[in-house]
């Protein structure tokens, strides 16, 4: 994230972010997202493994399971988060080896939070506010400034949640279906007027490694 600090990335061990503990994307001390909870049709993907690139790249690796008659699950999904210059990004990517066309609606639901870690650690959290610009939301504390960019999903929000969804088909034969958030963005304030950070053209991967170890920069 572009804010002169430490900032990271803590989630479960599938690569949910639930708020639980320190669960969140951090800017400093600062949580800027309680909640990143990826659903495929309605229901959380099947976890396989966790690949681990290195302290700013990780790979959640599930199956899909769909209406067919075969045993094994022939649809898998790889949910990347990376922490980059840019910010904390992920990328969802999807794959089918079914013989027919499968329909799929994805949607991930993101929390913004702007709670400073001492209160996260006592388990209180602080209200946030949500400024919406076009496909772009902004939040912020009086010393750290946020900002989302929902790419080409469909955006819903209520309160402090933004519910973003993608209707995706995948024949048989295609190459798979990539689906990408851009960085989330963020800023600590040093006196004087602040400047959030300009808006990224070039979509980049997800955000987490586990509850107790951060991807961070």
């Amino acid at each position: 994230m572009e804010c002169g600090v430490s900032s990271g990335a803590w989630a479960d061990d599938h690569g949910q972010i639930r708020g639980v503990g320190a669960q969140g994307i951090h800017c400093g001390d600062d949580r800027v997202v309680s909640h990143a909870v990826l659903m495929v049709d309605g229901k959380e993907p099947e976890w396989v493994s966790t690949q681990v690139h290195g302290a700013h790249s990780v790979d959640y690796v599930h199956f899909v399971r769909v209406q067919s008659s075969a045993a094994d699950p022939l649809v898998h999904l790889i949910r990347k988060r990376t922490a980059d210059a840019a910010g904390i990004s992920e990328s969802i990517h999807i794959e089918s080896a079914q013989d027919f066309l499968v329909h799929l609606e994805v949607e991930c639901s993101i929390t913004v939070d702007n709670t400073p870690m001492e209160k996260v650690k006592s388990g209180n959290a602080a209200a946030s506010e949500l400024t919406v610009d076009g496909l772009e939301w902004n939040w912020c504390t009086a010393e750290t400034r946020a900002r989302l960019d929902a790419g080409s999903a469909a955006t819903h929000f209520a309160g402090d949640t933004i519910r973003l969804t993608w209707s995706v088909e995948l024949g048989p034969g295609d190459g798979g279906a990539s689906l990408a958030l851009e960085p989330l963005r963020c800023r600590r304030a040093h006196g004087g007027t602040q400047h959030l950070p300009s808006r990224s053209s070039t979509p980049r991967g997800p955000q987490t490694r586990s509850t107790d170890e951060p991807l961070c920069l």
